[in-house]
Parts: structure tokens; sequence; C-alpha cells
């Protein structure tokens, strides 16, 4: 009974349950009326998905129509009493299932629990604490430098400026490409704005990279450029410096100039040669003496140094060494000189006079400027070049060697008087006993021993010898009247004497090599000049075409006489008939002769034969045009 009791409930459940389901879900009816419904709104239609290609359809079974769905009813009147169920009612339509809940969420997993800590093992004891040391004295924090104003940063930068130019300077000639790439480029604008001197530096700097290169046009040219623009500064230092430069271009010039003229004998571009060479002495002087006052340190101790070893210099030149040539200077004649004693220089031209003892005590001061500023090598620069001058012997004039001794009893014409050689010396002599040893009879005179003193004796007091005596000696140069036959010939020339000095000098020459630049060697010494046969040929030479300009033109076409030798004597003369002749001479292709007939060509013509002048640049004949231009260009001037 029981059991059938249980089924029954349930089966009562199972019928009920959706009729109560769907009365709970339908709401109350509502009596209000509606609100009137809003326009409808136009929605954009969503983007139409991308199609995917249909698969391939499996035929399936047609698929049963879903249910229709219920329609709502109105509410249903309440319920009567409740009357026990007769029989079952019937099953209601099937309905649609209730939609399903979702998920539910996962329980969280249960905590892990953490194992229990280890136990910590108790902490050892800590040893007792030193005592903290004292305390650092703190210095006082140094206050932050302020950060440079404008002003200073732009004088720091043409400070670097300066600074780069000189270390550029410093490195010459080994950096001339980048020292002048520098020099050449402009600097910054702040440089420019700040530094008054900035193109007088730079070019100061480019006329020391040409001076290092030894392009000395350019080096002037630049320092030119350099020097104006310092003109309007107030940088005394700047202004030494150009000065110091200016001396060195000069100095350099001076000492590789040669004198190419005093060693050819050229008379006129000798005396030339000697005044510029004295000019530019005195230039580069100045040029020290400006970097001294100025004691812009350390080029005034350059200057100093410098102006002491180019006055050294100039001694040296002037007095402690002879004339490369004594060509074409005025010598005495061998029987004129008084005695062979070697002659003391000067006074003032000794190594004790005031020149030397001026050049002394500039190489002390130099010195003790330069031990003063520190500069090592520069003192030992000074020291060696004092002592270079300081181990020169001292100049001696007129020591001659007399090729033969003056036999005792001589007898010579000196000062309207006559002088007897008796014991070493000379001794004046009354006319009288001076006849008395010439004797009446002047060809016994000359076959004595003292016959050749006799001979210029007799010609200098105004007694000419024969002619025919005089061919026979210059005939023969082997006799021993021949020298003092040549010096009659130089005292008193005549024509018919040419051709028996032609003669003579094949004579002397016969067996003799030709040598080159023999030219150079003859008057090389005091000694040739007066005591040598050839030189004093070629002195009666020049001294008879001199007087006798007929045989001038016979002369160059001498065969006798070397090409060099004529186009000397034909120069001297400066005789415009000669031109066309100087003018052969001049294309001989021999160096020597061409410089000597182009100084005949300025020297007999002029302006005519300047334009000659530029168109020689080499060897003798290039040096010779270089002055001979210099010489030109300051007539005009």
């Amino acid at each position: 009974m029981r059991r059938s009791f249980v089924r029954w409930l349930f089966a009562w459940s199972l019928l009920t349950a959706p009729a109560l389901a769907q009365s709970f879900d339908e709401p109350e009816p509502n009596t209000t009326p509606p609100d009137p419904a809003p326009p409808p709104v136009r929605k954009k239609p969503a983007p139409a998905a991308p199609q995917e290609q249909p698969a391939p359809e499996e035929k399936k079974a047609p698929a049963a129509p879903a249910p229709a769905p219920a329609e709502k009813k109105p509410a249903a009147p309440a319920p009567a009493e409740k009357k026990p169920p007769a029989e079952p009612a019937p099953a209601p339509r099937a309905q649609k299932p209730p939609p399903e809940a979702p998920p539910a969420a996962k329980p969280a997993p249960a905590p892990v629990a953490k194992p229990a800590p280890a136990p910590k093992p108790a902490p050892a004891p800590k040893p007792a604490p030193a005592p903290p040391p004292p305390p650092a004295p703190v210095a006082a924090p140094t206050p932050a430098a302020p950060p440079p104003s404008p002003g200073e940063a732009a004088l720091a930068e043409v400070a670097a400026y300066q600074a780069e130019l000189d270390q550029l300077e410093a490195d010459l000639p080994n950096n001339a490409g980048r020292a002048e790439a520098v020099c050449q480029q402009r600097p910054s604008s702040v440089v420019r704005d700040n530094y008054p001197g900035e193109q007088a530096r730079r070019f100061l700097c480019l006329a020391h990279v040409s001076f290092a290169l030894e392009r000395a046009d350019d080096a002037k040219a630049r320092l030119d450029v350099a020097e104006k623009a310092a003109l309007i500064l107030y940088d005394d230092t700047l202004k030494a410096r150009i000065q110091l430069l200016r001396g060195q271009l000069i100095e350099t010039d001076l000492r590789a100039d040669e004198p190419c003229g005093t060693a050819l004998g050229l008379s006129q571009l000798r005396a030339f040669e000697a005044e510029w060479t004295r000019e530019r002495v005195n230039a580069a002087s100045a040029a020290y003496r400006a970097v001294i006052d100025s004691r812009a340190e350390p080029w005034a101790t350059q200057a100093l140094t410098k102006l002491a070893k180019l006055s050294a210099w100039a001694y040296e030149s002037a007095v402690a060494r002879p004339p490369s040539s004594f060509r074409g200077l005025t010598v005495p004649s061998p029987f004129a000189l008084p005695n062979t004693e070697p002659l003391p220089a000067p006074g003032p031209l000794s190594r004790k006079g005031s020149w030397a003892r001026e050049i002394n005590s500039l190489f002390r001061v130099a010195a003790t400027r330069a031990h003063a500023l520190g500069d090592a090598a520069l003192q030992e620069d000074i020291r060696k070049a004092h002592e270079a001058f300081r181990a020169e012997d001292e100049p001696v004039f007129g020591a001659l060697q007399r090729p033969t001794a003056i036999p005792t009893g001589a007898i010579r014409a000196r000062r309207g008087g006559f002088e007897r050689f008796e014991a070493g010396r000379w001794r004046t002599v009354d006319k009288t006993e001076a006849w008395a040893v010439l004797g009446p009879d002047q060809k016994a005179a000359f076959l004595t021993s003292t016959g050749a003193w006799s001979f210029i004796a007799l010609a200098q007091s105004g007694t000419a010898p024969p002619d025919e005596l005089m061919l026979k000696i210059l005939a023969d140069p082997k006799d021993a009247r021949f020298d003092a036959a040549l010096a009659v010939v130089a005292r008193t020339p005549k024509e018919t004497h040419f051709d028996p000095l032609l003669a003579a000098w094949g004579k002397l020459r016969a067996g003799k090599p030709w040598q080159r630049d023999e030219y150079l060697s003859r008057f090389s010494s005091a000694e040739d000049a007066v005591y040598g046969r050839e030189e004093r040929v070629l002195g009666a030479l020049s001294a008879i075409v001199t007087k006798e300009r007929t045989l001038a033109a016979k002369l160059t076409y001498a065969n006798h006489l070397p090409l060099d030798e004529r186009a000397y004597i034909a120069s001297e003369l400066a005789d415009h008939r000669l031109s066309y002749r100087l003018q052969e001479l001049l294309g001989s292709g021999d160096d020597i002769t061409s410089a000597i007939a182009l100084y005949g060509l300025y020297k007999t013509a002029g302006k005519r034969n300047a334009w000659m002048l530029r168109q020689y640049s080499r060897g003798r004949t290039g040096c010779v045009a270089r002055h001979l231009r210099a010489l030109d260009d300051r007539r005009r001037n």
C-alpha cells in the first residue's frame, strides 16, 4: 500500500510539473495603456561576412518541423476547490525545453600547505665592536668654478690658435705642407673678431713656411703683407717677430750670394758687390737691433745672437780673409816694395781693435741672456760661435814672398831721388853717388848684378831705355832684366812692345797643359799679382791696348791668349767698337768667357744691352747677370 502511494505521487508530479512551471512563468496582465512607440532607428547594415565555400553536404534525413509556438492565453480564473482526481488527465503538449544554464564555475583548487620553516640556529655571539676611528678632517667644500664668460672663452680660443701656429712653425720644415694649409685657411669668426693681428700672424706663418722651403722671393712677398698688416697694431711682439724673420732673410741671401764679379776680377762689378754687401749687412743688423730694442723674449736674445754671428762673418770677410782674386786691383811694382817683412793689420782692424772688441761684447751679452732664459741649446750655439771667432789668427797684410833676393848695392828711384840697398835695408843716396853706381854707360850698368835694378831706376828717374834693348829683353823671358822690362812697359807702354809680349806669353806657356778654370788660378794671391810672370805680362798687354785702342781688336783675335783673357781685356776697355766681338765671345760656350763678355756688353752699351741680362740664370753667367740687374735697378732708381 505504501509502495503504491509513492508510485502514484511520483506519477502525479510528473504530470503536473509542466503546467505549474508555465503558470509561474506567465506575467500578470498590465492594465495601463502602453506608451507610443518611438520611430524606428535605421541601422547600418552589418558588413557581410566572408562567404565560405560550402562543404559537400551529406544526405540527411529531413528534419522534423519545429513545433509552433504556443499562443498566450488569458489568465485562468481562480481554481475551484480541489477535488480528488478521478482519473489522470491527458498529457499536455510538448513544450520547448528551457535554456541550458551556464556551466558552473570550477571550484578553486585547494591551497597547498607550505611546509613549516626549519628552526633557525641560535645566532653566535657578536664580538665587541672596535672603537670608531677619529673623524678625518673634512675640507671645506670647494665652490664650483663659475662658467667662463663669452669674453674669456673667446680669448682662450685665440690663445689656442696662436699656440697652434707657434707649434707648426717650430716643427718646420718637417710639416711644411700641413703648416701652409693651416696658415692659408682663415680661422673662426670668434678668432677674427677678437684677434686684430690675425691676418699679420697668418702671413708671418706663411713666410716662415716659404723660408723653410728656401723660396726666398715668396717669403719676402708674404712678409711684406704681414708687415703692412701689422702697421696699425700695438702688438710689439708680433712686430719684433716680423723684423727677426726679415733679418734672417737678408742674412741668408747675403751668405748664399757668391761675389762672382770679385772672383772674375770685373772692376765695376767688384765695386758694386762690395757696396751691396755692406748695405745688406747694415739692413740685417738694423732688423736685429729693432728686435733687441723691443725686449720681446726669447726673440730679442735670438736676434742678439744672430747679430753677433753676422758681425763676426763681416769681420772675417773684410779683414781676416784675403780677396778671392787680385785681378784688376792696383798692385805696386815689385821694385817699389820697401822690404819683404809682413805688415800687421792696422789697429782698428786687428783682433785687439775696437771692431773685434765690439763683437766679443755681443757674444758675451748674448750668452748672459740665454742663460737667464734657461735655453741650453742656445747657450751652446753661442759658445761655439764665440770660440770659432777667437780661434782665428791675427790678420796680416803685405806678407809677400819675393822670388829673388835684392842684391846688395842695388839702386832705385824713390821720391824724386835715389836709394841704395845695403845691409838689408834701403838707404837714401844723392844723385852723384847713384849715378856713379849706374855709370855713364847704360849698357855696362845693365850687365852688372844690379842691372835689373839699375834698369828700373833709370826708367823711374825719367831716362828711357833704348827700344832695341827693350825688345831684346822682352823677347827672352829668362833674362834677369825681364821683370824690370815689364815694369818699364807698364809704366811707359808703346805699340812696339805688343808683338814681343805676345811672343813672350807663348814661351812662358810652352809645355804647360791647359787646365780647367785656369783663369781663376791667376791673380789668386798677392804674390802672383806682384811677382807672377804670366800675370805681369797680361798687365803689360792691358796697358798697351788701353793706350793704343787700335790694337784691341787684334788682341781679341790673337790665338796666343786664351778666350777668357781676351774677353777680360776687351771688356775692361768698354769700347763700343768691340761690341760685335764681345757678342761672339758671349756665344763661345765657355761659362767664364760668356760671363765676362756679358759684363763687357753691359759696361759698353748699358741700357741697350740690359735685355740680355734676363736670358741667363745658371752658372757664373747667371750670377753676373743677376748682379748686373741689381746694379741696373739701383741706377734706374
